[in-house]
């Protein structure tokens, strides 16, 4: 019965014209996602601000979204997108600290990095990633599984995990990271321009490795040096660039690589 009730809930909720099989680029929206898309541009169209069902929407995603990974709904943010959030640690990191990424990994995640003048990038095989992890390593920032060819990093702490292609299909628990964000339009089908970002459970300010957030500054446009003209992140190089943010004073000392990934 339960797998009858189950088909019945996706024959209503989706109507896609043929068999869909690209959900790691982009998931289906259920019918009632896209019912409430519309409802919300047809109440804007007409002078009608959509705002407290907005608001609601928000937290109940929130709240679904933080089930899914297994942690309290206050260590949820939701935005839209993962590179705003890679912006964020970015510019938490003190000036000098070393972020170790796999090769090819996609730029929502490595491009906010790279165009910090001051922050050390390097890139290594994602089979290396662990022992290429040494004592002045600040970060390890990977996607859990990658965009390009499926492979899946075997992780655990001192990491910044980009789960865009893992959420919603594969078993994650955000406790296992310090940080966790993802889109929401893949395999939570979820309209493009939602993201969460899963913090830990301690303030950022008194993370291992991180500063205090800081103000945005003036951003430039100079592109970052060293990145292949594609999606995908830098390849066996460390890329200095320009800065794009501004940060506080180093609030603490950088992370030592005794909660290194570890990686397939």
């Amino acid at each position: 019965m339960e797998s009858l009730a189950t088909d019945r809930t996706v024959r209503e909720q989706f109507a896609a014209e043929t068999t869909y099989l690209n959900t790691a680029s982009l998931g289906v929206l259920p019918r009632d996602a896209a019912d409430a898309v519309r409802t919300a541009i047809a109440e804007y169209g007409v002078g009608r601000p959509y705002v407290r069902e907005g608001f609601e929407a928000v937290q109940e995603a929130r709240e679904l979204f933080a089930r899914l990974v297994g942690v309290d709904a206050s260590r949820v943010a939701a935005g839209a997108s993962v590179a705003v959030y890679a912006g964020l640690l970015a510019s938490a990191l003190p000036t000098g600290a070393e972020v170790l990424v796999p090769d090819d990994d996609f730029s929502s995640l490595v491009n906010p990095f790279a165009v910090r003048g001051d922050l050390k990038l390097r890139s290594v095989p994602l089979s290396e990633l662990a022992d290429a992890v040494r004592p002045g390593t600040a970060l390890v920032a990977v996607s859990a599984v990658q965009s390009a060819d499926g492979r899946i990093a075997d992780l655990a702490a001192r990491t910044f995990v980009d789960a865009s292609q893992a959420v919603g299909w594969l078993p994650l628990r955000a406790d296992d990271f310090d940080f966790l964000a993802t889109v929401g339009y893949k395999w939570l089908l979820a309209p493009r321009g939602a993201a969460f970002l899963v913090t830990p459970r301690r303030p950022v300010r008194r993370h291992a490795g991180l500063r205090r957030l800081g103000s945005p500054a003036r951003c430039r446009t100079t592109p970052a040096t060293g990145l292949s003209p594609s999606s995908r992140g830098p390849r066996g190089a460390s890329t200095r660039a320009p800065a794009c943010w501004r940060t506080a004073r180093p609030g603490t000392r950088s992370r030592s690589s005794s909660g290194s990934a570890r990686s397939a």
